[in-house]
């Protein structure tokens, strides 16, 4: 019903006065359902009206008391002149007892002391009123329409990021997740609105953003993903697909919320529910599947990565740890080799050996060489990306950091002490950071040509690359020295489609452009080989990485199975014309191994800080790094193909390892005879402290003997 609110009586001015601001003088009605009568009628409105005469009564009495006071004042204030003053303050004294005692004024007090509430309370009323109003099916669909949309979208996107992880414990986790965010902010908004909605979009842009990745990559985000934000324009074959979902999920995460009733049980209630199922959920499955784990995860690798480097940055000199004296020689190089024959290594972008392997015949000259060369089956890359993989394999050593540079010794290093020519092409000249990468990786010279940049983001298409590759060696055999020329093609990178060769109708972008890389390939090879050029030279050719296991990668090749999407099989094999061929197994050994193979193929040993081992030698060589596969993220084994975490314990141990090695890598190497001497002493000082240790032992159980022998 409608009606005028009662006073309920008024006993502080002030407060009246801070509660009710001034000009506020419009009448107020305010609706009230049944249950909510003013307590100023009835009963309680008599019982206001009698307080309100007592108290009148009071004023009157001591207003009589004071009268003869108040006399012997009057001469006082007319000298002074403040008795019209004093009986101004009186008479609006007067007057408000008399407001006070006035129920028409009471009850206009008490409207505006009710729209004073109205308004702190932020149109809370309001807001509820419009929560709980009845509403048709109709009406009640429209209202709730914009929070189904959102969590509707973000089923939609668990399902999908789980088929695509090839998991179903991503959506069970991740549903858990989505009810334990509807349940905090239902019981969140019931109270405070904007809260709610603070909570809310923070929570399902974090649930949300995760679930993208994982559709897109195969996994959460990672570290390598945020230090690899540089290279974002490698993407730029589906920026419309990846900027059209993004700005998608922001929109849906940010759809408003309503308050939704919960009949029975109270909101807390459901959350709580939804948190302890959701915890032993995680618990019996594991926390790597949980979308907020994995942001944890996220904050603690980069945790790990900054307490590496802060390690890293100072100490003694620890190269003489990985000083190795000599390249470890297992093979006698072919006698059909030349002295010091020319070497080609082609690094193809993020190539993996299934891609080869594969029934459709997608990279036909690869495989055919692979045939009938040396060829190394089960083999790994030992990192990810591209900055780490090129250096790595390069200098047979890990990364901290994409860019960090190393004073240790390199595969071209040797090249050049052994009269080399050493060179690298670079096929993305007009991007900086790659460009004073390669520079900084000692080879005599960087090839660029800037005039054919006609593949994606302004790089080289494969086609051009391979033509440069042919122009570059045909002029290095001119200068008579023997080359070392190093290539990376860019074309089958993550993303992008062949700007020339397709497969088969062209529909699918990667196997497009892993075949116009295997076409290009093909015709280099056939051009090398058919002249000259090609009797006294050798290629060989592996990926600076494996391909990534990304929502493309996955949808192509359905039954190929990976329990980690940045370390897989990738291909390696030494040709050249008159080869004997022959396969060689590297259960599982991995991409820190390439230099010194080469080398050991060649015969050449010369001192070096080498983590890994010829894959000519047996795979029991003891070589604590050849089967590890380390990125920011992840220490990984590789050993006998089975690619699974390591134990806690041997983290720690590779971890120290790695601490000391990134020290070296800024540290200037010492001469052979500091490195040997240091060795020869620490080698020494771990015999004198065993021989101690043994001395010891034998000289208390001497004394135990003899004690014993005297009892």
């Amino acid at each position: 019903m409608s009606m005028a609110f009662h006073p309920d009586g008024f006993t502080n001015k002030n407060k009246w006065k801070r509660d009710t601001p001034a000009g506020d003088e419009e009448d107020i009605i305010i609706e009230l359902t049944d249950d909510e009568e003013p307590e100023s009628t009835g009963e309680a409105g008599a019982q206001a009206a009698g307080g309100a005469e007592e108290r009148a009564a009071k004023f009157g009495a001591a207003k009589a008391s004071s009268g003869s006071e108040e006399n012997k004042n009057k001469e006082k204030e007319k000298k002074s002149g403040r008795g019209p003053a004093l009986k101004g303050l009186l008479a609006e004294a007067e007057e408000a007892v008399t407001r006070r005692n006035d129920p028409a004024y009471r009850r206009e007090a008490a409207k505006r002391r009710a729209e004073a509430k109205i308004r702190r309370a932020g149109k809370r009323r309001e807001y509820l009123a419009l929560q709980n109003k009845q509403r048709s099916p109709l009406e009640t669909l429209l209202w709730f329409l914009p929070e189904i949309i959102k969590y509707v979208y973000a089923v939609v996107m668990t399902i999908r990021g789980a088929i695509v992880a090839g998991d179903a414990s991503y959506a069970w986790i991740g549903f858990l997740e989505l009810a334990a965010i509807f349940m905090l902010s239902n019981a969140i908004v019931g109270r405070n609105r904007v809260a709610a909605y603070i909570v809310n979009y923070a929570l399902m842009l974090a649930y949300n953003l995760q679930y993208m990745f994982l559709y897109f990559s195969g996994s959460y985000l990672t570290l390598v993903m945020v230090t690899n934000t540089d290279s974002l324009n490698g993407l730029s074959g589906r920026t419309v697909l990846y900027g059209f979902t993004l700005v998608l999920m922001i929109v849906c995460s940010c759809l408003p919320i309503r308050h939704v009733r919960m009949r029975g049980l109270p909101s807390t209630g459901f959350l709580s529910a939804a948190l302890a199922v959701e915890l032993a959920a995680t618990m019996a499955i594991g926390n790597q599947y949980s979308a907020f784990y994995g942001l944890y995860s996220l904050y603690e690798a980069g945790e790990k990565q900054a307490k590496l480097a802060s390690s890293a940055a100072s100490g003694d000199n620890v190269t003489s740890e990985f000083y190795q004296g000599e390249v470890q020689s297992n093979i006698t190089k072919p006698q059909n080799l030349s002295e010091k024959p020319n070497v080609v290594l082609i690094f193809t972008e993020g190539i993996s050996q299934n891609i080869v392997e594969d029934d459709r015949n997608i990279m036909p000259n690869v495989k055919a060489y692979e045939n009938k060369s040396v060829n190394f089956t089960n083999y790994y890359n030992h990192t990810f990306a591209t900055y780490r993989g090129l250096i790595g394999q390069l200098y047979s050593g890990y990364q901290l950091e994409n860019y960090d540079t190393s004073t240790l010794v390199s595969i071209e290093d040797i090249f050049k002490e052994e009269g080399y020519q050493t060179s690298f092409i670079n096929t993305e000249p007009l991007n900086l950071h790659f460009s004073s990468y390669l520079d900084s990786m000692n080879f005599d010279t960087v090839v660029a040509d800037k005039k054919n940049l006609d593949g994606p983001n302004q790089s080289m298409s494969d086609k051009d690359a391979y033509s440069l590759l042919y122009e570059t060696i045909s002029d290095q055999s001119t200068a008579g020295k023997p080359f070392f020329t190093c290539i990376y093609t860019y074309g089958t990178h993550l993303s992008l489609d062949s700007p020339d060769e397709k497969y088969g109708d062209g529909s699918n972008t990667l196997l497009n452009k892993f075949y116009n890389d295997d076409v290009q390939f093909g015709k280099f090879m056939d051009k090398l080989y058919s002249g000259p050029l090609g009797d006294n030279t050798i290629v060989v050719f592996t990926g600076d990485h494996c391909a990534y296991a990304d929502q493309q990668y996955l949808d192509t090749f359905p039954d190929y199975s990976r329990t980690f999407g940045s370390v897989d099989r990738i291909p390696l094999f030494i040709y050249y014309k008159g080869i004997e061929k022959s396969t060689i197994d590297a259960v599982g050994r991995n991409s820190l191994d390439l230099a010194p193979t080469i080398l050991d193929y060649l015969d050449i040993s010369k001192p070096n800080y080498f983590l890994g081992c010829t894959l000519f030698a047996d795979a029991a060589n003891n070589n604590s790094y050849d089967t590890v596969y380390y990125d920011s993220d992840w220490l990984l084994s590789t050993s006998e193909g089975d690619v699974e975490q390591l134990t806690d314990t041997e983290e720690n141990i590779l971890e120290s390892q790695l601490t000391d090695y990134f020290k070296a890598k800024k540290q200037t190497p010492e001469t052979l005879e500091d490195a040997i001497d240091k060795k020869n002493a620490k080698k020494a000082a771990e015999k004198k402290a065993e021989s101690a240790s043994k001395s010891t032992a034998a000289s208390a159980a001497a004394s135990s003997e003899s004690r014993t022998e005297s009892k």
